[in-house]
């Protein structure tokens, strides 16, 4: 078993100022970067969880449900352990990183002492995407032809 604790103290300082709104998706990635090589399995499994959280190409703040941030809290005070995660996180979401629900109780302090802000859905789960790049190409075309053409007759009827 090893435990890389600077790689661990790395990825939890980055995602609690993460979570908090500190810093943003590209300085977040730049960040848990460094613990990309890390020998310590956790660290590698968390860093696969976390890859997921942003996105390379928009700089974003976090956007997750109320579970996600649930398992970011637990994942954060998984990192200041000197434990191992014994599941994958496909097999249960809950209580994961930690064994059991009794274990993940007894580090729950482990997260508070970060002051972590509560769950808030209109800060925390804001799509990552605004709404104009989620209308489909096909319709984006249609509107753009239909505001030329109400343009061009607005032009030719003055």
């Amino acid at each position: 078993m090893t435990v890389d604790r600077p790689a661990r103290t790395i990825l939890q300082n980055a995602l609690t100022d993460y979570m908090k709104g500190a810093i943003h998706a590209f300085a977040f990635e730049e960040r848990y970067a460094a613990c990309r090589n890390s020998p310590d399995k956790s660290v590698q499994m968390i860093l696969e969880l976390v890859w997921l959280l942003h996105d390379d190409v928009i700089d974003h703040s976090i956007c997750v449900s109320a579970q996600g941030w649930e398992l970011l809290r637990r994942v954060v005070a998984f990192l200041g352990t000197e434990w191992e995660i014994t599941t994958l996180p496909s097999e249960t979401l809950w209580p994961w990183p930690f064994r059991d629900e009794g274990e993940w109780r007894a580090n729950e302090p482990l997260v508070q002492a970060f002051e972590l802000p509560e769950y808030d859905p209109a800060v925390h789960g804001r799509p990552v995407y605004p709404w104009w790049n989620r209308i489909p190409s096909s319709i984006g075309f249609l509107i753009l032809i239909a505001v030329v053409a109400a343009v061009f007759l607005v032009i030719v009827l003055l």
